[in-house]
């Protein structure tokens, strides 16, 4: 079991289902409290998942949003694909890029898709720090789990 504010990436959130703790881990484990069940982990439904591989499309296009930097093309990409990203939520940053890793097992690297996960990476290492022993941002609702 990891921190739950660690910086590490790899580490899913995890939520259980019969008493709704949350902790962090690499494996699959039973909950720390009950015991009863293992965790679900945050994950991209099929649309999201579509609308990230579109906005990561959109990101290795440099002619897509010419005249821009690399960051703000990645920020603009993200914004016209998937309006339900936050670069403030790490839920989000880490699930985006767990998805990519799992989309580079069956496809050969591309930069811009290395580069992607890099910023994922980032983000999720800034917001990571802030989050409190119930797996909650500073004045936020209570992170919820999206099968």
């Amino acid at each position: 079991m990891e921190e739950i504010n660690s910086t590490r990436i790899a580490a899913h959130f995890v939520t259980c289902a019969e008493c709704g703790m949350i902790w962090r881990t690499i494996n699959a484990t039973r909950c720390p409290r009950c015991a009863r069940c293992y965790g679900l982990t945050f994950q991209l439904d099929p649309l999201r998942a579509s609308a990230l591989m579109d906005a990561m499309r959109d990101f290795g296009n440099e002619e897509e949003y010419k005249d821009e930097s690399e960051l703000m093309r990645f920020a603009l990409a993200m914004e016209d694909n998937c309006p339900w990203y936050s670069e403030e939520d790490p839920w989000y940053s880490q699930t985006c890029w767990m998805h990519l890793r799992e989309y580079l097992r069956d496809n050969p690297p591309t930069s811009h898709i290395e580069r992607a996960m890099e910023i994922f990476k980032a983000q999720f290492q800034e917001k990571v720090v802030l989050v409190d022993e119930r797996g909650n941002m500073p004045n936020q609702a209570p992170f919820l789990v999206e099968e």
